[in-house]
């Protein structure tokens, strides 16, 4: 007999199926050494704050000096400016050179514009490939927030205050986006995605 697709229950056993699928995802992290690693990682790129400066001694009779080098945090902050330096330049193209084409090329960039210099997306863009340098993924994601943006009309069933809504930008740890450990990147089916 065939399975039904765990995502495809209904009600409290979607949940029950969800929060298994975590713990799974959580104790796979544990026990494949991800966890180690993505900490090990972390203190490794932000080892100078840890030591906040301070020098050591070394030599037989502490006649050396030593210091933290952080040549890790240093090859990536070069890496993050390399490839988030400068905001992507979009440049839509319409399907013909009719008028409406031209008026629609317009307003998709101002869009576009608009979407990179506002909604953290720029700052989005630069920690996120940070942190697939420092932790090797980083995952991002995009909700639109009803309540963002200008009262636009009021419910007349509530009389509530109808605002036009907003794309919300968020990043997320490797940790907090649960997924089949066993695929890959690429191939996977299903993400549950943990919010702060």
């Amino acid at each position: 007999m065939i399975q039904p697709y765990w995502a495809s229950k209904q009600g409290s056993e979607v949940v029950d199926a969800c929060v298994d699928h975590v713990d799974k995802w959580f104790q796979f992290v544990r026990d494949s050494g991800l966890l180690s690693l993505w900490r090990k990682s972390l203190a490794e790129y932000y080892a100078g704050s840890e030591q906040n400066g301070e020098t050591g001694t070394a030599g037989e009779a502490d006649e050396l000096t030593t210091i933290k080098v952080n040549h890790s945090r240093n090859l990536g902050e070069h890496l993050v400016s390399a490839i988030a330096g400068q905001a992507p330049l979009f440049q839509p193209q319409g399907s013909n050179n009719d008028h409406l084409s031209a008026n629609a090329v317009t307003i998709a960039k101002g869009l576009l514009d608009d979407a990179i210099q506002r909604g953290d997306l720029g700052k989005i863009r630069i920690e996120g490939v940070r942190r697939s340098h420092v932790l090797a993924e980083g995952w991002a994601s995009i909700i639109w927030d009803v309540n963002k943006g200008d009262e636009i009309t009021v419910d007349p069933a509530t009389g509530a205050l109808v605002k036009q809504g907003d794309p919300t930008y968020t990043l997320h740890q490797p940790i907090d986006v649960a997924r089949d450990f066993n695929r890959d990147n690429d191939t996977h089916t299903w993400f549950i995605v943990r919010r702060a």
